[in-house]
């Protein structure tokens, strides 16, 4: 699970996007912005996840790895 919003953020201002977030392996998710032109991970690409690595505490999500259509692979680490 990821925290999106601050505490005094309301749903009805952020176009009904909820403050926590379920991320599952199998969820399919879009790439919104271009990674690496070159080995396809490009704006509306769509993707599988296929891990989730908590931090140590397990609060936050330290990373999660993607596979698009053939078979490649991105891992996408969270930043502080």
């Amino acid at each position: 699970m990821k925290k999106i919003l601050e505490d005094d953020e309301v749903v009805s201002k952020t176009v009904d996007i909820e403050r926590i977030i379920a991320i599952k392996i199998g969820t399919k998710v879009m790439i919104r912005r271009n990674i690496d032109i070159t080995l396809g991970f490009v704006n509306k690409m769509i993707g599988s996840v296929v891990a989730v690595n908590r931090s140590v505490d397990r609060n936050r999500i330290d990373s999660i790895k993607i596979v698009i259509s053939d078979n490649k692979e991105i891992t996408k680490t969270n930043r502080y």
